[in-house]
């Protein structure tokens, strides 16, 4: 089985954020969990208590209906993997306007 960090890619991470409306402390707090770091560690990288971050993963499992983080690792992970389709250049039609520009 894959790990946690190569499952949960950070676009994967954010757009999962954006869907289920997390503010950007709650996305920092996923993308943490989803790297398989604690709450415990989270509360010192982010200088805040243990309880704040308890209180976020509350409401990321709220927003999100995940029992657990485990559940919500999971969900992420189960995303599909995003990066190919950003990195593929879309296809320039033959009549772009780009094209006209740079040949007249």
């Amino acid at each position: 089985m894959l790990g946690k960090r190569q499952v949960c890619q950070q676009l994967s991470v954010e757009a999962f954020a954006r869907t289920h409306a997390l503010s950007p402390m709650e996305t920092l707090v996923l993308k943490a969990l989803c790297g398989g770091t604690r709450p415990g560690e989270i509360a010192l990288q982010h200088c805040v208590a243990l309880s704040t971050v308890r209180s976020q993963v509350g409401s990321i499992r709220a927003k999100t209906g995940a029992e657990t983080i485990g559940a919500l690792v999971r969900m992420v992970a189960l995303l599909p993997p995003m990066v190919g389709a950003l990195r593929r250049s879309p296809p320039v039609a033959a009549d772009h306007p780009a094209r006209a520009l740079a040949a007249g």
